[in-house]
């Protein structure tokens, strides 16, 4: 037997000796680091990471670098306009998937959202999902962040048109709860540790899942009490931080405290192995009727990744629909990339001073300095293709200061 409390038959040996088994064992001898204190990488957290309980753990370190959430230091001045680092400290390697616009989705007629033809659908529509590990204190920052952008992001669409959610499982989607909070009306397959909902700008909140609590299985069924999901917001310690939205950049950024991830039984080496589910929603998806998201008898879902299926809005297809989000983006994704070369081309003749100047400088905020000035603020690769004829033109061209042209 392989009861704690009784003598193995075979070898003769008490399993009240043997630590290996049950949910505090820990037969590979691994160990994690939580809070600056070392303890055992016992067999329930190895459960709810999904790796293996005989396999020591050695994940790799989340990547450096914090994040800024929002606009950041000033980096340069462009044509009079002052440029900040707004949304320049995310990576190629933060960009975990990408998602169909409206239009060019699986669903009828190409499409990707549940329309409200209230004005702001294409700021409900996700194009790309990010995340970034920000690294456990000291040698960390001790936060977690994401990014989403959109199709088209409406300036204050998030004040009443447009709330985001990132569905966390921390490795093993079989364990968790199932229902999704803020009566959106729908539960996932991929059984989550932690919700981050963000709300507005500056304002979100993270339901994190706290560890040995009965799970929800259920649409509609309570989370709070005795389920044991707790709600952190701005105001609260190690839940949502910060959230930054930019309409002319079609983007929004924000952080949670990784403690929250934590928390819901994370083990903190690496989030390779989370698993992630990204939808939206119209402000108001509370079920008493007076919220304006809110969809009748079925998902208050408007778009989501990898689950177009569930924002269908024909209406021969509202019958049989399952308010179900069934698949999940792994945290080792990858979004493909499109490699761009940015090429400054020049061919003009020899033509007089005043000319070549022109072509320099418009004084109206185009010509040849522009590009220079984004290369050297932005600090990305720029080629320049200039013929011998407008090099020679350039070099000969006489500068005017009183032009303002130099």
């Amino acid at each position: 037997t392989g009861l704690i409390g009784h003598t193995n038959m075979q070898s003769g040996v008490t399993n009240a000796t043997m630590t290996e088994h049950g949910a505090d064992g820990n037969p590979d001898n691994d160990f994690v680091v939580e809070g600056g204190v070392t303890n055992e990488y016992t067999n329930i957290m190895e459960y709810n990471n999904g790796t293996n309980p005989r396999v020591p753990n050695s994940l790799e370190p989340p990547p450096d670098g914090s994040i800024v959430i929002g606009p950041g230091e000033p980096i340069g001045v462009i044509i009079g306009v002052t440029n900040h680092q707004e949304f320049t400290d995310w990576t190629r390697d933060d960009c975990l998937v990408l998602d169909e616009y409206e239009g060019d989705g699986g669903n009828n007629q190409q499409g990707d959202l549940y329309l409200g033809w209230d004005g702001w659908d294409t700021s409900r529509d996700i194009v790309a999902f990010y995340a970034h590990d920000g690294g456990d204190p000291p040698a960390g920052d001790g936060n977690f962040y994401f990014r989403v952008d959109f199709h088209d992001l409406k300036a204050l669409a998030e004040e009443e048109n447009l709330d985001l959610y990132v569905v966390i499982d921390t490795g093993n989607p079989l364990q968790g709860e199932m229902n999704l909070p803020d009566d959106v009306d729908t539960i996932t397959s991929n059984r989550w540790e932690a919700v981050v909902a963000v709300y507005k700008s500056s304002q979100g909140a993270v339901y994190v899942n706290e560890e040995g609590s009965p799970d929800s299985t259920t649409w509609g069924e309570n989370l709070f009490g005795v389920n044991g999901v707790v709600r952190r917001d701005q105001n609260t310690a190690d839940g949502f931080i910060d959230a930054y939205f930019n309409s002319e950049l079609d983007a929004v950024e924000f952080a949670i405290s990784r403690q929250a991830l934590r928390d819901a039984g994370w083990n903190g080496l690496s989030a390779s192995n989370f698993n992630y589910q990204v939808f939206t929603t119209k402000d108001g998806t509370q079920n008493d009727g007076s919220g304006a998201g809110d969809i009748g008898g079925r998902s208050d879902i408007r778009d989501a990744i990898y689950n177009d299926y569930i924002a269908e809005d024909y209406w021969q297809s509202q019958q049989g629909l399952e308010s179900i989000l069934k698949y999940w983006i792994p945290g080792t994704a990858r979004a493909g990339r499109a490699k761009v070369s940015v090429v400054l081309h020049g061919n003009q003749t020899i033509r007089p001073g005043s000319d070549i100047q022109n072509l320099v400088n418009t004084g109206a905020g185009a010509g040849y300095y522009r590009p220079l000035d984004v290369h050297e603020v932005y600090e990305q690769a720029l080629n320049m293709h200039i013929t011998p004829t407008l090099a020679s033109a350039i070099e000969w061209a006489a500068v005017d200061p009183g032009a303002g042209k130099a």
